[in-house]
């Protein structure tokens, strides 16, 4: 119950910068190239600073085992993604000229805008390097 809340603080907080964002973007006090722009600080600095600081800032050693059971883990997971997307779309009825789009979209999650905050919070900065794996 308790991770159940932490989730659920976590996810309040991410709702209220969406709505923040929302209300920003129609007041039209950023644009499209500015969230754009917003979107690439997130991806290119600090969601590695994130990573970097998860992986520093932790107090364990690190097991390579279990860092090497991870790497595998989401390799597999990708290629079993890889190769079940083609049926999820044809199943879903997506229109041919979109299934290389909606192909993508279901192999590679959103994880580093919610997955990376929802990990520290929940399992605390070591788990950031093995959420890292599979981004």
């Amino acid at each position: 119950m308790t991770n159940s809340w932490i989730i659920f603080q976590k996810l309040l907080v991410l709702f209220g910068f969406i709505l923040i964002g929302s209300i920003c973007y129609k007041k039209k006090w950023i644009s499209d190239h500015s969230g754009t722009q917003i979107s690439g600080l997130i991806v290119n600095i600090f969601n590695p600073a994130l990573i970097i600081s998860g992986v520093t800032g932790s107090k364990s050693n690190g097991d390579w085992n279990l860092v090497f059971l991870n790497l595998l883990l989401a390799v597999l997971m990708f290629l079993v993604l890889i190769g079940i997307s083609p049926l999820f779309v044809r199943i879903l009825g997506i229109e041919k000229k979109q299934r290389n789009i909606y192909s993508v979209m279901l192999i590679f999650s959103n994880l580093g805008f919610v997955g990376i905050p929802l990990i520290q919070e929940l399992y605390g900065r070591g788990a950031i390097f093995y959420v890292a794996l599979y981004t």
